[in-house]
């Protein structure tokens, strides 16, 4: 992150156009953090601190990025990529556990462990790829990970309505992932009936 800032300032000053788009997270990731750890019966482990993010679909961040091309009142502009809404770890689990018809297994884990496993880990040479990893909590503190896309909205003539709902993306995974899953099942059973046979 601060590398990416860095990057950001550098351009800034260095008088080449530029349009910077700041994204907090996507659908795709949820994928991964929630939805398949529900489908696997794993634990999901979850900081009780929770800060409010608003994903977006990559295709839809795609798309705004290949209009800013054609559209001059986005140079030298910085702007925020965000969904309709800003989702915490919570609601997206209980979207999940309506959606895939399982309860999710939930391992809590203090702020404050993570930032004393991060400290310790940075006196050993053989732990400097977790203090690596554990960098992350520092933006667990971040006050708000979401902005206003209203100045987006306005030069591109956008509604929240344009973008796709998460509950949308997770209702389509888990819909082709359950008829996958039953798929699969009656494969297994065709296949030890005729084992049996």
């Amino acid at each position: 992150m601060k590398m990416k800032k860095e990057v950001e300032e550098s351009l800034k000053i260095s008088g080449i156009p530029y349009t910077i788009f700041k994204v907090a997270g996507f659908y795709q990731a949820i994928i991964n953090q929630y939805a398949i750890p529900i489908l696997d019966k794993q634990p999901i482990w979850v900081t009780k601190e929770s800060v409010p993010i608003s994903y977006i679909d990559t295709q839809d961040v795609a798309s705004i990025c290949l209009k800013s091309l054609l559209n001059k009142r986005t140079e030298n502009e910085t702007f925020f990529l965000g969904g309709p809404k800003a989702w915490v770890s919570k609601n997206i689990i209980e979207i999940c556990e309506n959606l895939s018809g399982q309860k999710a297994q939930l391992k809590l884990i203090p702020i404050s462990f993570l930032k004393f496993a991060r400290k310790i880990s940075r006196f050993f040479e053989w732990s400097l790829k977790i203090t690596e990893r554990l960098a992350f909590i520092e933006i667990l503190e971040e006050k708000e990970f979401y902005s206003n896309s209203q100045k987006l909205y306005n030069i591109f003539d956008l509604n929240i309505d344009d973008f796709l709902k998460l509950e949308n993306y997770l209702e389509e995974y888990f819909e082709r992932m359950l008829n996958t899953l039953k798929d699969l099942k009656y494969e297994q059973t065709f296949k030890q009936r005729d084992l049996k046979v």
